[in-house]
């Protein structure tokens, strides 16, 4: 029997595959890469500390957004 499969799905394939063989994502660098979302998305401030986000509303409510791997 023979599989016919379209581009997208093997585009898709093709991908699955990279993002399964991805090196370990360590918390902090999960962070940094969410931390430019914050500007895109939400009005205050946005810094980084060594434990993770600190997130200012415009009414001065604070938020730390941490990352911690789950196994």
């Amino acid at each position: 029997m023979i599989e016919i499969v379209s581009s997208k799905q093997k585009e898709k394939l093709t991908d699955d595959k990279i993002a399964k063989n991805e090196p370990p994502v360590t918390a902090n660098s999960l962070l940094e890469e969410i931390k430019p979302l914050f500007s895109d998305y939400f009005k205050g401030k946005i810094n980084s500390d060594g434990d993770g986000i600190i997130y200012e509303l415009p009414n001065g409510q604070l938020f730390l957004i941490t990352a911690k791997e789950v196994k």
